[in-house]
């Protein structure tokens, strides 16, 4: 979901063998249209090792079925990981929409449970967790293993 106007924040790691040309772009739902974009280009020095990439794209139209779209004409290899797309209007900047969390201001509430059930408790007290371990930019946060769906979580 793309609005006319807005400006969306794309971020992304990336690491390649060459030098780096990447088309990052919001199309239509069936990948035809550019809605909004911008080229990252970089060295093969540039991008030997995983780098964190910025970008923020303003909508030139809206579209409820976008899609975000990563591509490049070049030969070689391009590893991409945790790549996100988030409106940059967000509350604080921190991914919550502004209406949304306005509305949860204003009712002030006394206590807030978050979040709820097995993910707070784990299997045990060493992989429960640990609300003040998930405060700050994500690729900062350790993380933790939950045993009870058996996976690692980057909280």
């Amino acid at each position: 979901n793309i609005e006319q106007g807005k400006k969306y924040k794309v971020v992304f790691y990336a690491r390649s063998t060459g030098p780096l040309n990447l088309a990052v772009s919001f199309t239509g739902p069936n990948g035809v249209g550019n809605l909004a974009s911008t080229v990252i280009t970089g060295s093969a020095s540039d991008f030997s090792n995983w780098t964190k990439v910025e970008a923020v794209l303003e909508a030139k139209a809206t579209s409820r079925n976008s899609r975000l779209q990563l591509t490049t004409t070049a030969k070689g290899v391009i590893w991409l990981d945790q790549v996100s797309a988030m409106p940059v209007d967000t509350y604080k900047g921190h991914g919550f929409r502004s209406d949304l969390f306005q509305m949860l201001l204003d009712m002030k509430p006394s206590f807030i449970r978050f979040p709820g059930g097995c993910f707070v408790e784990g299997e045990a007290l060493r992989n429960a967790f640990r609300w003040k371990a998930s405060v700050g930019p994500w690729e900062e946060r350790p993380g933790h293993f939950g045993d009870v769906w058996k996976y690692w979580t980057d909280d």
